[in-house]
């Protein structure tokens, strides 16, 4: 019941958190069948918030055992359909205790469940796939030939536009399913044949699921001319979620030119990076980001729709504003990995928002009575537009800001994507 209902909070949230989510080839996902997803892990506790709100069955997961010491978060995390998986640094009398995980696991596959395995062990920001952990090949193997059941591995790739930020967007991506039944001759005749073969597969396939940037070097000029590319994008309100993987597609496009430019052409390269600097040098001289000079503001359009919207951002602003303010803060203060801020954030933020909606219900009832139901059907919407109007107003305001040199900045910006689009 816990589980539900916060992921109908979760689904809210998300909706106002990110601008877009980008979800490509669901139709990878045989509902019907036992189901392993094993993901890349960018995000720490944010990943499996996100596979469960956009999967339309329940799922478990596999968590690290030492978070599970604590017997109050124990409970939390077993009401989430979190199970402990521990690690041989964690002592064998731990490792025993994989054995009760595994039954569990094999219980909810053999129900043709669903279990989401983070498959490189840790949670890290940077752009790259780490390596692949033979403990995924393991248990789906070991539980189709002892459950006879045909186990299927769903590679699924996360990739977020920024590493920490409100109104980010998220690709998520799936693979089509890896069957455990193609490995089962290759299991009986060496179990750890097979496990490396699988595990082989799944690596191959996980390097095409989301956005990889290959050279550490690369980084910053990568996600520099990512930026860029996003900014150009038109923007749209709806859909929320959108089924395609065309975005996924641009931007591992980008990342793949750039690192063939640094191999193969340095003259290229060392021009593409002097005019990017340039470029940013220049931004930073008059106080300004690209995407606010690329995003040119139709004044009285965006007037009425802030007009119109107002009301909405205002109800939107104290059911789900304030609880991500006092969460953001809390993070801010708290945190010190990067990969947990979001997490954090997010996960607070829906709780704080439930606690709200509840006591703004209370309140309104001994004013509306019990017209005061509506505020079920209204206050999400409202948050979701609140982020809307946050996105607007934030255009608007800088769009008025005096910039001498805008349209030298403009044919900066220009050269340096012709340079980028020549990229072969």
């Amino acid at each position: 019941m816990i589980y539900f209902v916060f992921r109908q909070l979760l689904r809210i949230t998300l909706r106002v958190f990110f601008k877009h989510m980008h979800v490509s080839n669901v139709e990878n996902i045989p509902y019907n069948k036992p189901l392993v997803i094993a993901a890349n892990h960018p995000g720490a506790f944010l990943d499996p918030v996100l596979i469960a709100c956009l999967i339309r069955k329940p799922i478990y997961f596999l968590v690290r055992g030492d978070v599970f010491k604590n017997k109050l978060i124990r409970w939390i995390f077993e009401q989430f359909n979190m199970l402990p998986v521990y690690r041989k640094d964690e002592g064998f009398g731990n490792i025993e205790k994989n054995h009760n995980t595994n039954s569990k696991v094999a219980d909810v596959l053999h129900r043709n469940g669903i279990v989401v395995i983070f498959c490189e062990g840790y949670s890290a920001t940077n752009r790259r796939l780490r390596t692949v952990l033979k403990g995924t090949a393991r248990v789906c193997m070991d539980t189709a030939v002892a459950a006879n059941i045909d186990v299927k591995i769903i590679p699924a790739g996360i990739s977020y536009t920024h590493k920490t930020n409100f109104r980010k967007s998220v690709m998520l991506d799936f693979s089509a399913p890896i069957s455990m039944l193609d490995y089962v001759n290759l299991y009986h005749q060496h179990p750890q044949k097979s496990f490396v073969s699988i595990t082989a597969e799944l690596t191959r396939r996980l390097e095409q699921n989301f956005v990889i940037i290959k050279n550490e070097e690369l980084d910053n000029l990568t996600e520099t001319h990512l930026n860029y590319l996003r900014n150009n994008e038109r923007y749209t309100f709806l859909p929320l979620v959108v089924r395609n993987n065309d975005k996924l597609y641009a931007e591992r496009l980008l990342c793949e030119k750039i690192h063939r430019c640094f191999e193969e052409n340095p003259i290229g390269f060392r021009e593409l990076k002097t005019k990017t600097d340039e470029y940013e040098t220049a931004l930073k001289t008059v106080e300004l980001e690209d995407r606010f000079l690329v995003k040119n503001p139709a004044p009285i359009r965006q007037m009425v729709l802030l007009t119109l919207g107002f009301p909405f951002f205002i109800l939107g602003f104290m059911a789900w504003g304030i609880p991500y303010i006092i969460s953001k803060a809390i993070a801010d203060k708290k945190v010190t990995r990067i990969d947990f801020h979001d997490s954090l954030t997010v996960n607070a933020t829906t709780f704080l928002f439930g606690v709200m909606v509840f006591l703004l219900s209370i309140l309104g009832y001994f004013i509306f009575g019990w017209y005061t139901i509506l505020c079920y059907f209204i206050l999400p919407p409202s948050s979701i537009i609140a982020g809307w109007h946050y996105d607007m107003a934030t255009t608007f305001a800088v769009g008025f800001k005096p910039i001498s040199n805008r349209s030298e900045l403009i044919n900066k910006r220009n050269q340096l994507l012709k340079l980028q689009n020549d990229l072969t």
